[in-house]
Order: C-alpha cells, then sequence, then structure tokens
C-alpha cells in the first residue's frame, strides 16, 4: 500500500489575529494553476510564467498560513486535493478573480486617459496591420486616442494580463493562457528578401536547404515570427545560419542591401516599405502562414472604443 501522508503540522499557535501574515495573490494563483495542471508543478509553473521552486514556495507558505495540507501527498508527489484543498478551492479561486479584478481597475486609470485605448503587439502586426486600422478607427472615433506598445508575444499577454492594455494582438500563444481568451484574425504569409541579381531568385523552385547556404537575416530570438521560421528549417533537418537579427524590417532591408545576407519577413512588411531596388519572392508552402490573434481578458466589460476596434480587427464577430 502506498505511503499517503495527508498530515500537516501547522505553524505555532498564533494568540493574536494581528500576527498573522497577509495573504498573497501570487499564493492562491499557484494554488489554482497546481490544480489546473493536474498536480504538476512544473506545468503550472510554465503556466504562469514562474519558477518551479517559486511555485512550491507558494504552496507551502499557503498551507502554512492556513494550518492545513491542501493536497495528498506521496512524499514530495502531490496526489490530489485534501477534503480541506477541495473546500478551499473554489474560495481560492474567487479571492484571486476579486483581487485580479482590483489590480487590474486600479493599474488602467494609473496608466490610461479615459478617452484612449491602449493595444499591445508584436513589431509585425504593429507595421503590417495598425497603420490601416488606426486610420479606419481615427474616421470612426477621431476623439479616442490609441496607444500602441509593442514587444514580444510573451511581452504584449502580460501587458494585457497587468490591465496595460485593453488587448493584445499577436500570434496565439504555445501554452494554455486561462487568464485571456483568443479570436483569430489576421494571417500573414512570408517573403525572401534578396537583391535583385541573387542566385536564390534565379532558381527554378526555390528550397528551404539553398536558403540555408545564405547567411540570413531575420527577427530577434524569442519573438514567434523567428520560432515559425527555426521551426520549418528544423522540420526539413536544417539548422538556419542567422547572421543578424532585429524586430525592424527596414534595418533587415538595409543590411540585405548591403549584401550581409538575404532576410525572411512578414509579407506584407515589404509590401509597405520604400522601393530600394530589393526584390521580394512569395515563401508559401515553405513556410507556414502565421494566424493572428486578438486576446482579451476573460470576463472584462469591454468599453464601446475597445469594442469599435476589435470590430475593425474581426468583423466576422458579432459578440463581443
Amino acid at each position: 500500500m502506498p505511503n499517503w501522508n495527508v498530515s500537516y503540522k501547522p505553524q505555532k499557535e498564533r494568540t493574536s489575529s494581528a500576527e498573522t501574515p497577509p495573504m498573497k495573490l501570487h499564493q492562491l494563483r499557484s494554488f489554482d494553476a497546481i490544480v489546473r495542471n493536474d498536480c504538476n508543478i512544473t506545468r503550472a509553473a510554465e503556466m504562469l510564467h514562474a519558477t518551479q521552486p517559486g511555485v512550491t514556495k507558494h504552496l507551502q507558505s499557503l498551507e502554512a498560513e492556513l494550518g492545513v495540507a491542501l493536497f495528498v501527498r506521496n512524499k514530495r508527489r502531490l496526489l490530489g486535493l485534501t477534503d480541506a484543498g477541495k473546500a478551499i478551492l473554489p474560495i481560492a479561486v474567487q479571492a484571486v478573480e476579486v483581487l485580479e479584478n482590483l489590480q487590474r481597475t486600479a493599474r488602467y486609470f494609473a496608466v490610461h486617459r479615459p478617452e484612449g485605448l491602449t493595444v499591445a503587439t508584436s513589431p509585425t502586426p504593429a507595421r503590417v496591420f495598425f497603420p490601416a486600422l488606426i486610420q479606419q478607427f481615427a474616421q470612426r472615433c477621431p476623439q479616442i486616442r490609441v496607444r500602441v506598445i509593442s514587444g514580444s508575444v510573451h511581452q504584449s499577454i502580460e501587458a494585457v494580463v497587468r490591465a496595460e492594455a485593453d488587448f493584445c494582438l499577436c500570434s496565439a500563444p504555445r501554452t494554455a493562457q486561462h487568464d485571456l481568451k483568443f479570436h483569430p484574425c489576421f494571417e500573414h504569409r512570408w517573403l525572401l528578401i534578396a537583391p535583385p541579381d541573387h542566385e536564390l531568385l534565379r532558381q527554378k523552385k526555390l528550397t528551404l536547404e539553398a536558403i540555408a547556404r545564405h547567411g540570413l537575416i531575420t527577427y530577434h530570438e524569442g519573438y514567434a515570427s523567428r520560432s515559425v521560421i527555426e521551426e520549418a528549417f528544423a522540420g526539413a533537418g536544417l539548422t538556419p545560419d542567422i547572421v543578424l537579427d532585429t524586430t525592424d524590417s527596414d534595418i533587415m532591408r538595409r543590411y540585405v542591401a548591403s549584401g550581409l545576407g538575404v532576410a525572411i519577413v512578414g509579407g506584407s512588411t515589404f509590401e509597405m516599405t520604400g522601393n530600394d531596388g530589393l526584390v521580394g519572392l512569395d515563401l508559401d508552402g515553405l513556410i507556414p502562414t502565421v494566424r493572428m490573434h486578438l486576446g482579451i481578458r476573460r470576463g472584462a466589460k469591454l468599453r464601446a472604443e475597445v469594442i469599435a476596434f476589435l470590430s475593425l480587427c474581426a468583423p466576422h464577430i458579432q459578440d463581443w
């Protein structure tokens, strides 16, 4: 029979409620995340963008403050909720929602002007999609100011979670995001950018193997676009020779023109920029197109101006 240990030794009895340390939001979030991930602390840490020891410490300190064990344990392994854990879980989840809504409301009024809205996005959609969207929005709502925060997918999501942005526009995250709900909207394809006399442009059928023989200029490591490109090469058993990475497509083009290498960029990025003699070749079929998503906080009450902007991004969605 397994040695299940459900006992818990509480801390020294406290004589005054004033001595009780305040319960922390991160303790409750860690407790909820562990349950959502079937008692797997590693996956819970990934979901919270935290470390495994940190989540473990949060759980231990929460149990110490409550004076009860929340999980059935077999040595260090969590097997499931105790009776106390089952009773406390819904209260903890409700407390997390209340505290997060309180923080979001406070942050919103700290960083937003009442007549504006803020969008978090990664560099490619900021350059490719937003100029036309903001122009259309300005025609509909000329009194509303739009602020754009540009960063990685993770940074864009975190800006919405922390209520620093009303919503984000980015590729879908690779890990589950229980705080946000994502709606698909735009797609963008990929182009190879090269000088007009480059040997790759003379090939009858362009391949990733041929591209891998040349220096490649592309997006920063950690950006979703970079991951899609690297995975396409890896799927063909190749490792591209990345000689320069940046978030700015104008810089990519400048170095292509200088002869440093060829670049892979979002297709519309090339179409938007000036005529510098470079040639764009469609990589359809070699690198998968990227589906962009709108990320919105679950349960958020969206203002009219936010819904107006979202409707421009995804007119097929009727109920926000």
